[in-house]
Formats: structure tokens, sequence, C-alpha cells
């Protein structure tokens, strides 16, 4: 298995690392309001959002080789 190291300054990041880093920014953004004294429902089109973003998650991560159950 090969690991991806992406330098960013003084920074490495793994593949999987950057794609944890823009999931969690992503629902950070989708998600902003959650918490607020008013209107913090979460709707049908903020789940689609959260679907797409967790789609987008999987592809850009690196599966190990773990036989691991469903």
């Amino acid at each position: 298995m090969h690991t991806l190291i992406i330098t960013n300054g003084n920074m490495d990041y793994t593949t999987n690392e950057l794609a944890l880093i823009n999931l969690i920014g992503n629902i950070n953004k989708i998600f902003y309001y959650v918490g607020e004294v008013e209107g913090d429902d979460i709707d049908r089109f903020d789940l689609r959002q959260l679907d797409r973003a967790v789609a987008s998650f999987k592809q850009d991560i690196i599966l190990g080789d773990h036989n691991a159950q469903d």
C-alpha cells in the first residue's frame, strides 16, 4: 500500500487526512446554523448536501487492505 504525502508549508498531510479535513469543512458549511437559538431544524436539502459530501469523501480516500466485515 502506498500513501501519498502532500506538503503544505511545514505540515504534511496524507490523502486521507486531506479528505477528512475537506469532509469536516463541508459539514461545518452545511450545518453552520445548528445550535442557533432560532431555526436549527435540518431540512432535506441539507441532508442531500451531506450525502454528496460523504460520497466525495468516499471517492477521495485510500482504502486499506483489511478484511473488515460489513
